[in-house]
C-alpha cells in the first residue's frame, strides 16, 4: 500500500527561511532609514523653532544685559519639543549635547552661540555626524539674515579651549569680500565644511549671533 506524502523537504524549508531572512534584512534597513529621516525632519523643525526663539529673545536685549544661559530659555519657555535639558546643557532628539551661552562682547555687542559636538570615527567626522551637520546648516540657512556665522572649530592637540582652527560661513549682514556667505555656499562646500575635522581632541559646529557688525565702518 502506498501513501501520498505531503509537506516540504529540508532543502525547501531552508530555501524559504533564506528568502525570509533576506526580506527581513531589507525591511529592517528600510525601517531604520525611514526612522532616521523622520528624526532628522523632527530635529530640523525643533532647531528652526529654537533659532527663531533665540533671535526674538536677543532682539529685546541690549549688550549690557549680562550673561544668559539655558536656564533663562527654560524659564521663558523658549525650548521647543525635541530638545530637553540635562544639567546646564541642551540635549537634542539624538541625545547629542548642545551648549548655549550669551554674554556682552566688545566687538559684537553681544555674542550668543549654540555649539554642537561633531562625533568622530577615529580622528575624522563620521558619516552620521556629517549628515547631522548638514541638517543643522540647512535649518540655519533659513535664518541667514539674522545669524552672524556658522563655524567649525577643530581643536589642537593640547585640547585647550583657545587652541583651535576655525572655518566660518557668514550671515547676510557680515559676509562678502573674503567672508563666504552662508546663503549662497554650494552643497559641495557644505560637505567639505562638515567633514573637515581630523582632530583627536574635539570638533564643534557653532551657530553665532551678534548685535553689532564688527566689519562695518
Amino acid at each position: 500500500m502506498f501513501y501520498n506524502q505531503s509537506g516540504r523537504s529540508m532543502v525547501e524549508m531552508l530555501g524559504v527561511l533564506a528568502i525570509i531572512g533576506v526580506l527581513s534584512v531589507g525591511a529592517i534597513s528600510g525601517y531604520s532609514k525611514a526612522m532616521m529621516k523622520y528624526k532628522l525632519n523632527q530635529f530640523s523643525e525643533s532647531l528652526n523653532q529654537l533659532l527663531n526663539n533665540i533671535t526674538q529673545l536677543l532682539s529685546s536685549l541690549d549688550h549690557t544685559g549680562g550673561n544668559i544661559n539655558v536656564s533663562l530659555l527654560d524659564k521663558l519657555s523658549l525650548i521647543p519639543d525635541g530638545f530637553s535639558i540635562e544639567n546646564t546643557a541642551l540635549l537634542d532628539i539624538f541625545h547629542n549635547t548642545v551648549t548655549f551661552g550669551s554674554f556682552p562682547h566688545n566687538s559684537l555687542g553681544r555674542e550668543t552661540y549654540l555649539f554642537f559636538s561633531l562625533e568622530r570615527t577615529g580622528n575624522k567626522v563620521g558619516n552620521a555626524a556629517i549628515t547631522w551637520c548638514l541638517n543643522i546648516i540647512n535649518a540655519a540657512k533659513e535664518h541667514h539674515g539674522d545669524l552672524f556665522a556658522l563655524q567649525v572649530r577643530q581643536y589642537g592637540e593640547t585640547g585647550s579651549a583657545q587652541d583651535y582652527t576655525a572655518t566660518s560661513l557668514y550671515g547676510d549682514p557680515y559676509c562678502g569680500k573674503f567672508r563666504q556667505c552662508l546663503n549662497t555656499v554650494s552643497l559641495d562646500k557644505l560637505y567639505t565644511f562638515c567633514s573637515q575635522c581630523e582632530s583627536s581632541t574635539g570638533c564643534l559646529l557653532g551657530i553665532f549671533w551678534a548685535q553689532k557688525n564688527p566689519y562695518s565702518l
